[in-house]
Order: C-alpha cells, then structure tokens, then sequence
C-alpha cells in the first residue's frame, strides 16, 4: 500500500524527487498526467509522484490538474504529501499551494525550496541564485515563465488569497520560538510561511516540524527539503534494498567533511572505534570489538547506513607499523562479524590499508572493477571468497569532495539492486 505522495509541477522536478525516496529504499514510481491517475496498479508501490505537468500552462488549467492529482491521492487513502516546486520559483506555485491545502484539508504550508548543492538559498526572504538574486539572473528573462521578484513572500502573496508570512534564519534558529510561531499559524487563518535555508542543518530544522505537528503543515520545496522530510515521515522502512557500512581507517581531513555530508544528506549514524582499544591484549580487545559490533549491527538492522571510524583526526595515528598492522587485522575482523550478522548492500573503503584488511578478511581474492563512481574512486564488487559478489567502493583518504561518500553509498545501492540472495544465503542469511 503506498503512503507517500508527491505533486510536482514537471517531469523532472518529479523525478529528482521521487529520487530521494528510491535511494531510502521505497519502491518508488512517478505517474504522468492524465493517464497515470488511472493507473491500477499502484499498489506495488510506497512512494508515488505525480507530473502534473502543469508549470507553463495556463493558470486555470494547472490548478485544475493539481486538484485531479490531489483526488487521486485522496482515494489512494495517500495522506502524506510533498508539493515539489521548481528551487528558482518558476511555475504556479501560490495557486498550486493554494489549491492543495483545500482539496487535502491543511492549514499552513510551509515552503523552503533552498537547495544549498545546487547554490539556491533563501536568506531575508529573498532567493539567491548563485549567490545573486534571482531577478537579477537569467532567470528573470526565462521565455516561459520569468522570474522577477527576487523577494519571495511579496512575491508569493502576489499569487494567493492565504496570508503569507516569513521563517527567517533567527527563528529558525530557535527551536521555542520556530514552534510557538507555527502553532500560532495552525490556530489562525490559512496561512503559508516562506522559510529561509542557507545549509542542511536549515532544511532539517524545516523539516523537524513534522514530528512536532504530524500530518497538519504541507511541505513544500525542491528536492533539497524532501530528504529531510523523509526521514521525519513516521513509516514502516521498506524491505528493498540494505543500507551500506562505511569503513574509514584514513585520518585525512577530508573525511571528516564527507562524513558529516553523509549524515546530514543521508541520515547515516558513525560509530567510532578508539584504535587504541584495538591493541589491548585478549580478550580485551574482542569485548570492545564486540560492543562496536553490536552498535553497527543495531544501525544496519533500522535500515540506517553506518560509518564505522577508526580515526578522528592525526592524534588518532599509530606510527608503530608493528601495531598499525594489528590494528589492521581486528579491524578487518571485527568487519567480518558485522557482515555475517546483518545484510548490507555493499561497502565504501577508505583508506588503502584498512580496504586490504577488510578484504583478506573476508577471504576475497581481489576486487572486480567496473566503474569510476568519481574520478580516481573505482567501484566494483569482491571476488572470491563467500562474499564474492558484493559491492564494494575503494576510496583514498584524501580523494573527493564533500559528497564523494555520498555519492559512493548511493552507487552502492544501485549496484546491490541486483541480486544478492547467493551471497547471504551462503552466510545463513
């Protein structure tokens, strides 16, 4: 039965978001409109967009279609909506929202379609394209559909008969006053609020609202505020595909940042493992071993990716070759017990040295190359050994930018879309 619906004013905007649900591992699918509201078989589903196609047609017309797609998801039993809208603005957007918040019954909207990868946020109230205006970019002259007000609430109340009012980063900032507000909203009058973003952390304290007001404010935005949104939605986690385990022994710096892009984008857990811990004597080392075990494990088996550490920063450094080898090798145990407990879709490696232990661990022959998931970031998958098959990233410490383990935890779930029942079921899976 599906339980979450998306309306998107084109194709691509569809798309993109919809996206973010099949990366969390829904079974996800995006319907055109007119035919695919007559679409029977929705129920192989969890997650639907609809493409109301609407953006360049006339006014009267795109609302009619939003409200078709509203009454499809209503006799779909679908109460949990996104209203996907173009990050610079474009389309309908006031009478869209507008015609959502009747048909499914809300009283506030609230819109952020910051999209801080993508250089589009809002500050003031007011979008910025790069860090310009968006009316003073080319956007302003776009032959469909110009944008011309760069302020958005003066812009959006141009559109709307509902009162329309401003989240700005000050009260974004204060989680007392960011509740207060919109419990005022709520009680009052229809109302959307236009909520400014610069980061991640902005988008996730937007979305954050859902779990203090389930069900009663429709959001809306680009693809940057369905994530958190996502992860906030109270929803059985789907049985598709595992999430992946992350393992870092390298102490560059730059894995610090693409960590924090993982868990910010991704909702990914790190458990760190003191290197020191790693050379005590028996069987010292295997009960801390096995406590950090457990905590992975319990990660993995939420369905949420892990990234398991070794390293924080060079004071983690063990300079004794003797003992960075032992590390090494426990750390390339402990690694194995977690895969022989739990399914994961496939490993991101960073470090040369901890991807060798990890490896021989495992009692794999080598790696099976097939792609570059970023330049100088192969991918592949195991050869040899029990778990020949599995999907496997390689990264040196230093290489890529800050989404690059993103980008290699996402090309891991692609990857482990095929089948990988051989695998686990030589393991007892």
């Amino acid at each position: 039965m599906p339980y979450l619906g998306i309306i998107a004013d084109d194709l691509t905007g569809a798309n993109d978001t919809i996206a973010v649900c099949a990366e969390q591992g829904l079974a996800s699918v995006v319907l055109l409109h007119p035919a695919g509201l007559n679409c029977t078989k929705i129920d192989a589903f969890q997650a639907i967009a609809v493409s109301t196609d609407s953006r360049n047609l006339g006014q009267k017309e795109g609302v009619n279609r939003v409200r078709q797609a509203c009454r499809f998801f209503q006799e779909a039993g679908i109460s949990r909506i996104y209203k996907k809208i173009d990050s610079t603005w474009r389309g309908w957007i006031g009478p869209e929202v507008e015609t959502i918040m009747e048909e499914l019954g809300f009283d506030l909207a609230v819109i952020c379609s910051s999209f801080p990868i993508n250089k589009r946020t809002i500050v003031g109230g007011y979008l910025l394209v790069d860090g310009q205006p968006v009316a003073r970019t080319a956007l302003a002259k776009d032959p469909a559909f110009p944008v011309t007000e760069s302020y958005l609430p003066g812009y959006l109340a141009a559109q709307t008969r509902f009162r329309v009012v401003s989240l700005p980063l000050t009260t974004l900032a204060d989680g007392k006053r960011l509740e207060e507000e919109i419990r005022g909203y709520l009680a009052g009058e229809k109302t959307i609020a236009v909520a400014d973003g610069v980061s991640e952390q902005d988008l996730a304290q937007v979305a954050s609202l859902e779990l203090k007001f389930p069900g009663r404010i429709l959001f809306c935005g680009s693809a940057g505020l369905a994530g958190p949104w996502l992860k906030n939605q109270e929803i059985a986690k789907p049985l598709g595909v595992s999430p992946a385990l992350v393992v870092i022994g390298s102490t560059n710096p730059a894995n610090g940042r693409q960590v924090e892009c993982l868990a910010e984008s991704a909702g990914a857990e790190v458990v760190w493992m003191e290197p020191s811990r790693l050379l005590a004597p028996d069987p010292f080392w295997q009960k801390e071993a096995g406590e950090i075990a457990d905590k992975v494990v319990a990660c993995l088996q939420a369905r949420r990716d892990c990234v398991l550490r070794t390293s924080r920063s060079s004071a983690d450094v063990i300079r004794d070759p003797e003992a960075a080898r032992e590390i090494g090798l426990r750390l390339g145990k402990t690694v194995k017990g977690i895969v022989s407990r739990t399914k994961v879709a496939g490993m991101v490696l960073t470090g040369g040295d901890t991807a060798v232990a990890v490896l021989q661990s495992l009692g794999a022959h080598g790696v099976e190359v097939q792609s570059e998931v970023l330049p100088g970031i192969p991918a592949g998958k195991i050869l040899g050994g029990v778990w020949a098959g599995l999907p496997v990233v390689t990264k040196a410490g230093g290489f890529g930018e800050a989404a690059a383990i993103s980008v290699a935890v996402r090309h891991i779930k692609s990857a482990a879309k095929i089948n990988l029942s051989k695998v686990y079921n030589e393991r007892g899976h």
